[in-house]
């Protein structure tokens, strides 16, 4: 068993070459071991190499890093692979890892690896900060006055790395509004500080580049080692005098966005403490019903189009309904026993079954208005399911594993037990509703505006017939 070469002394002697371990595999056993023997490398056979020229002066302590750029001549050209994962991204086991491989060709290398490192970085979680991450990373452990060309399989941080040759971070406002600020602020300074001459070449992702293979598969191995070492924020965040910091975490995300979120979720929090939401707090399974709170929100403010049976005259009543509907506020008998004691006595009870006291999940099950609920949810339930159909004919995939899913929420089924259907007509809407339209290629804007049409739809037959 080989890994991979073009040695083709051994390619010769070789009937197959097949490896079940990547190099990030072997870099778990081989480094620990190479750091028990306590031996310096000697670099001596290789002529590009010179022993006691610039030394390296990472702006990272030697402890969080696995290795250092193995050093050349002044002024040589180091050539770095850099590649981030983002994984479980939404949950609390998110983790991003990053890596460079430095490539020096024609040195008697295996494959021209001089050497490696990966780690991991906290905060404000996506692949382009793991991306970026890597490229600090790299250039860190870069000497200074150096050409250095990064390849790598990202945009973002190409676009990135162009803006950092302009001083755009640290010249300009684009500094407080770019996610990841502190970090690129820093990769800016890493630049001029060391008169590094950077070049950014896009490589396609996945496309059986060595190189890029090898980088991807340290920078995934990072998530789970023991030995990947946390980039420290310290490291990072010290470009400018004055950090935002909330709750120890480095504020790294557009500042008037981060204070606008900041006080939605508050207010969210206050709603959802009121006694009229504590349903959602009953919807706990992820496989079935999760509150999307923006499609929420976005269908709440959504303006349905008027045609010949929804006039402008309309639109005031509905959306009147619509949210005291959400806001569980309609002017039922035991609202009214309340606002309007002097009219309404509490032996009043619903008056179309004669039976029960008239509040909202009374409404919604009332045996007088059990069929006509029932048919406009199917009306709602067909009208996702036309809307899926189409999505499925545009990307040109089999609708039956949307359409199944779509079928099988719980929502669907009115009952005293069921909290989804009650969510669902109250007007909290479930995660599934735009996912399963997001897994069909249809971009999430748009899936905002087929779903948020089709429960305006169902508001106003709602209105009209119970």
């Amino acid at each position: 068993m080989i890994l991979p070469t073009n040695c083709e002394r051994i390619r010769q002697s070789t009937s197959e070459v097949i490896s079940p371990h990547t190099w990030a595999d072997l870099s778990i056993t081989v480094i620990p071991y190479y750091w028990r023997l306590d031996l310096s490398p000697d670099f001596s056979s290789f002529s590009s190499v010179i022993a006691d020229d610039l030394t390296v002066s990472p702006l990272i302590d030697d402890q969080f890093l696995l290795s250092s750029s193995v050093p050349l001549p002044s002024g040589s050209h180091y050539r770095y692979y850099t590649d981030g994962s983002l994984i479980n991204l939404g949950t609390p086991e998110v983790s991003m890892g990053w890596s460079w491989v430095q490539i020096i060709p024609d040195t008697g290398y295996l494959n021209s690896v001089a050497t490696y490192a990966h780690g991991t970085i906290q905060n404000w979680p996506s692949s382009t900060r793991a991306e970026a991450a890597a490229i600090y990373a790299a250039l860190s452990v870069t000497p200074a006055d150096s050409t250095v060309t990064i390849y790598t399989d990202s945009q973002a941080a190409i676009d990135g790395l162009r803006l950092c040759a302009s001083s755009s971070y640290s010249n300009s406002r684009l500094f407080y509004k770019t996610t990841n600020f502190e970090l690129w602020a820093s990769i800016e300074r890493l630049v001029h500080t060391k008169s590094l001459a950077i070049s950014p070449v896009k490589v396609k992702g996945h496309d059986g580049n060595y190189w890029n293979e090898f980088a991807d598969s340290l920078a995934n191995s990072a998530h789970l080692s023991d030995m990947a070492p946390l980039l420290p924020v310290g490291a990072y965040t010290s470009s400018h005098p004055v950090r935002l910091v909330y709750d120890n975490v480095v504020c790294e995300s557009n500042p008037r966005r981060l204070f606008k979120l900041h006080y939605q979720a508050t207010f969210l929090k206050d709603l959802l403490s009121l006694k009229r939401f504590q349903f959602v707090y009953c919807l706990y399974d992820r496989n079935d019903y999760v509150v999307d709170w923006e499609l929420t929100w976005f269908t709440l403010n959504f303006s349905p189009a008027h045609d010949a049976s929804f006039q402008a005259s309309h639109a005031a009543r509905h959306y009147t309904f619509k949210f005291k509907l959400f806001l569980d506020d309609l002017p039922l008998l035991e609202k009214l026993k309340v606002t309007r004691s002097d009219l309404y006595i509490d032996l009043l009870t619903c008056r179309s079954c004669r039976d029960r006291m008239e509040d909202l999940m009374h409404l919604i099950l009332c045996s007088k208005r059990r069929s006509v609920m029932h048919q406009i949810l199917q009306s709602y339930q067909n009208h996702l399911f036309s809307k899926l159909r189409e999505a499925s004919d545009l990307a040109d995939q089999d609708p039956t594993p949307s359409l199944r899913k779509l079928s099988s929420l719980s929502c669907w089924t009115i009952s005293s037990s069921n909290w989804s259907s009650y969510a669902l007509i109250r007007g909290c809407l479930p995660t599934m509703f735009i996912d399963l339209f997001v897994e069909l290629s249809i971009p999430r804007p748009s899936a905002m505006k087929v779903v948020a049409a089709i429960h305006n739809n169902f508001i106003q037959k709602l209105r009209k017939h119970v």
